[in-house]
């Protein structure tokens, strides 16, 4: 039951005409209508009388009463005048992904704590609580397409199915971003067949199968393993058996569940990499690993295992909270009931996938970004994602933009606008290497594997070449990487050198790739600028060329074993630029290493005095610099890939010149929301730290400076680094990076 008052709000609301009688804009908001309930005394005579919205609203005034969520004192003779209850519709329609759900019902009463509301679609009349009002409204078109629905308690409902069918046949028929998943695509080398119904209604028994380039539509599953040794995986010793059935019963839960969801979609195959690849084949890893890009590419729908924890924690998931509905229940003209339900933030992708167990996994950001669309089993509900927004269980037909920075980016990157913007698809690259450095691998020799596919993308997409984790024609904002702790910890102490467990045996990659980070170390392109009281964060989105000062790249070669999995990578940059040797300083001071670059001086003998013999011995000794003129400057600070390590093993330096840049706030002007009041530019001169390897031949030609691996990386302003280099600015030498 309804008052006057509840259902000519809730006609309106439900029709999107915001613009009748007893409507007005809202005091706060431009993109919110207001409308005026009554007093709360009212709404208390109306709940009595039965009316549920009124309800709703005395309920929730006497819950605040009874709690003293307010002042007395400070509402003073207001009190009487505004004791008025308003409902606030949002209108907010925008699409930036933050904003908040349009035809939110807000409860406001002065001086209290709002409370948010809305409609949704209910399936189920046994979760209503009271009886069921039946109106002659009809819901607006405007106002369905951002209605919300009831969610099952179990995520492997039929419900859930169905819902998945129809996002994926709105988002092959709708989205001109997913016309990939419009051609039937060739399957992969060996699939599971889930299997065919009987004629009495059983499933036949999923097997292992070889395609023999077969075409046709399968789904992939995106999981974390668990632990090896315990997974079960497909081998030479049990492959011919796979082929003619598979043991349901052995198979870890999620990747049983899995089966079951695509038989209840209608997916007649499934690949999974612990069944479809032989585990312990060198061979075939290897084999698989080089086509594992095209295998998400050319898949119709990924499941993301977003909640397990591993492979037996399953892929279905009884909701932690039972979702709470409220009493009013209306049941429109054309015979759908819809259900009041406290609003719920966090339906949203981006939140659940970035505390997920899933998204710390390394091999999973290929999936993610290379899958044309996925199906996410989170624990709160389950959600769609594709290349041109996201939905959710809550909202089923309110579609969103896509689900965080690196999905957004992915996806941007397919417009030809982006592309045109000035090494967008490099920035791009370096931004999705950036999350995928503090992701998680099982094995450290998959740090190169786990890539592969992405790159390829990449590579055929943008005509580029690949050069271990960078590319040859941005190779000098390539090299701008600096290593940071995934978790720093004050409390253990002064660092140590390089631990056995730093790299895997045999594991080994170009001193220059940001590939050769240590083991929890993470990298980043970006940079912390601080003009004026205020730090932000830039990324060099514009090079400045400067012939004079830049360096010239001669070669770039890069040289793996045929074993992809052994991670052995060798790589060679052949280039001309200013070169000159420095010290280093390093201090550890308050859990952080703080480094910086000093002018070298020559080393000069000294014959020292002995009382034991007559002849003195030769020592060496550094004389102390010079007296600095004004305005020179003696310092410069830097980033250490390994502080201790570089300190250590003592040996030459050499800062080399890279390029100039400029750095902005790029992130939004990226994605061109960005205004010119975001936008913070510097430019910066970027420098390479460098360690010789080998010492000078005999005979090597003046102007070679030899062999060097990269130990750092350091940036300043133009004219520091001009006067730091002082004379050295006017020679270019020579010189190998490996």
């Amino acid at each position: 039951m309804l008052c006057d008052t509840c259902r000519n709000f809730c006609r309106d609301t439900l029709a999107g005409n915001l613009e009748g009688e007893g409507w007005c804009l809202s005091e706060s908001r431009d993109d919110e209508r207001m409308f005026i309930h009554g007093s709360a005394e009212q709404a208390r005579r109306n709940a009595v009388s039965g009316c549920g919205l009124c309800s709703i609203v005395h309920a929730h005034y006497t819950d605040i009463e009874e709690n003293n969520d307010f002042n007395d004192s400070e509402l003073g003779s207001e009190r009487g005048i505004e004791d008025l209850i308003r409902l606030s519709v949002s209108m907010n329609t925008g699409g930036h992904m933050m904003s908040r759900r349009p035809y939110w019902i807000l409860f406001d009463y002065p001086h209290r704590k709002p409370m948010s509301l809305e409609f949704c679609f209910d399936s189920s009349e046994q979760s209503i609580l009271t009886g069921v009002t039946n109106t002659d409204f009809v819901l607006g078109k405007d106002v369905e397409q951002h209605m919300g629905t009831v969610p099952k308690d179990y995520s492997g409902s039929s419900s859930v199915s169905t819902l998945t069918m129809l996002w994926s046949s709105k988002c092959r028929a709708e989205h001109a971003m997913c016309h990939r998943r419009k051609n039937i695509k060739p399957l992969p080398l060996r699939v599971i067949d889930v299997g065919e119904k009987d004629s009495d209604g059983t499933w036949t028994h999923p097997r292992l199968r070889v395609t023999d380039g077969q075409y046709g539509y399968y789904a992939t599953l995106s999981y974390r393993w668990s632990e090896i040794g315990t997974q079960f995986c497909t081998t030479r010793k049990n492959f011919q058996d796979l082929t003619k059935f598979i043991p349901a019963w052995e198979l870890p839960e999620t990747v049983r569940e899995a089966i079951i969801f695509c038989r209840s979609v209608g997916y007649r195959y499934l690949w999974v990499d612990s069944l479809c690849i032989i585990q312990g084949d060198d061979g075939d890893w290897n084999d698989a690993c080089k086509q594992m890009g095209d295998i998400y590419e050319n898949c119709d729908l990924n499941i993301s295992a977003l909640s397990s924890t591993d492979s037996y924690a399953g892929l279905f998931s009884y909701r932690r909270k039972p979702f709470k509905l409220n009493r009013v229940s209306i049941r429109l003209l054309d015979g759908r009931l819809l259900t009041l339900r406290v609003c719920d933030r966090r339906s949203e992708l981006y939140g659940e996938a970035r505390a997920s167990p899933l998204s710390s996994r390394g091999w999973v950001l290929q999936e993610r970004l290379l899958s044309p669309a996925i199906i996410h089993f989170g624990q709160e509900c389950v959600y769609w994602e594709c290349c041109s927004g996201t939905r959710t269980e809550f909202y089923a037909n309110d579609e969103r933009p896509g689900a965080g920075l690196v999905k957004n980016v992915a996806a941007e990157s397919y417009r030809p606008g982006y592309i045109n913007y000035p090494g967008g698809y490099f920035i791009a690259w370096y931004l999705i290497m950036t999350a995928y450095s503090a992701m998680n691998l099982t094995l450290e020799s998959d740090r190169f594997p786990a890539i592969l596919g992405l790159a390829s993308r990449f590579r055929r997409m943008f005509s580029t070449t690949f050069l271990a984790g960078i590319w040859l024609e941005d190779l000098h904002r390539g090299l701008l990487w600096r290593a940071l702790p995934l978790n720093p910890d004050p409390l253990r102490g002064k660092p140590t050198p390089r631990s056995d467990d730093d790299k895997s045996p045999g594991l080994r990659f170009p001193s220059w790739s940001w590939l050769a980070r240590r083991k929890g170390y993470g990298v980043n392109f970006e940079m912390e600028l601080a003009p004026g009281e205020m730090i932000t964060v830039a990324h060099p989105v514009m090079r400045l060329i400067n012939s004079r000062t830049d360096a010239s790249f001669v070669s770039a070669s890069v040289m793996h074993r045929p074993e992809i999995h052994r991670g052995d990578i060798r790589g060679k940059l052949q280039l001309w630029g200013i070169a000159m040797r420095v010290r280093i300083r390093a201090v550890y001071r308050d859990g952080l290493w703080k480094c910086s670059i000093q002018k070298w001086v020559p080393i000069l003998p000294v014959i020292w005095p002995s009382q034991r013999h007559r002849k003195g011995i030769r020592r060496l000794r550094q004389s102390a610099p010079s007296k600095a003129k004004t305005g020179d400057i003696t310092t410069l600070d830097c980033f250490m890939d390994n502080p201790v390590q570089a300190v250590l093993e003592g040996g030459e330096w050499y800062c080399l010149i890279i390029a100039d840049w400029r750095y902005e706030y790029s992130f939004k002007h990226l994605l061109r929301l960005a205004d010119d009041e975001f936008k913070l530019p510097q430019n910066l001169r970027c420098y390479l730290l460098l360690q010789r390897v080998r010492p000078l031949r005999s005979g090597q030609h003046p102007s070679d400076l030899g062999i060097f691996k990269r130990i750092g990386i350091g940036m300043a302003g133009i004219d520091a680094v001009d006067a730091f280099f002082g004379a050295a600015n006017e020679s270019r030498r020579f010189l190998k990076i490996i």
